[in-house]
């Protein structure tokens, strides 16, 4: 089980790499220093504000579940309303701070797309429960087939001459779609969403596990 494991996860290593390096490659040198310059900024502008979305509750979550099998949907439900809520509060902190700097309106509306992927990083709860199972091959064909999907995009752009804009509409469009195959091999595989619940006692927990984990690195 820990090969078929590993061999899924060596997989998604090998395709996101030389996958993402070709395509990465051919984007930069279609775009251009000027608007490659402007995704990459604008990356790294709303990556400043992901702190908010993680919480840190990937290794605890993954922990949790293995520990206590039977708070399986208590232990999701929570980290979903958790990571839900730092998603909404980091698109505000972003949407806000969008009337502070000084960026032009193209900066600014790829800034916009690549905020919306927060909300999708929520259903990431998902990925952590397969991994306490050891079952990764499940996120690995949905990660997978969503950046197939999104790369695929992302050489149609190129070919048709697409503005910087329409790529930052890609990357939203991979966690989407990421998140949507998610949501449905969950349910494919027998486990339902609407059983999990909320836990006030767990919430108060997590983001202090994942603080202690923190400054434990």
């Amino acid at each position: 089980m820990y090969l078929a494991n590993a061999s899924w996860l060596i997989f998604d290593r090998f395709l996101r790499i030389v996958g993402g390096l070709f395509v990465g490659i051919w984007i930069a040198r279609y775009l251009g220093p000027n608007d490659f310059g402007i995704l990459n900024y604008s990356l790294g502008y709303v990556a400043f504000f992901q702190v908010f979305v993680g919480l840190g509750l990937n290794q605890i979550v993954v922990r949790e579940v293995v520990k206590s099998p039977k708070l399986t949907n208590y232990i999701l439900g929570t980290a979903f309303g958790l990571k839900l809520i730092g998603s909404f509060l980091a698109m505000i902190g972003v949407y806000a701070s969008l009337f502070l700097i000084q960026a032009d309106y193209i900066t600014k509306l790829v800034i916009f797309f690549l905020t919306l992927r927060m909300l999708f990083q929520s259903v990431d709860v998902i990925e952590y429960f397969f991994n306490a199972k050891v079952i990764s091959k499940y996120t690995v064909l949905a990660r997978s087939l969503a950046f197939i999907c999104s790369s695929s995009l992302n050489i149609f752009f190129i070919v048709y001459d697409f503005s910087v804009v329409y790529f930052a509409l890609s990357l939203l469009f991979d966690l989407l779609l990421s998140a949507f195959l998610l949501l449905f091999i969950y349910k494919k595989t027998g486990y339902l969403i609407n059983q999990w619940r909320f836990s006030k006692k767990i919430a108060s927990n997590l983001p202090a596990f994942a603080i202690i984990c923190y400054k434990a690195r």
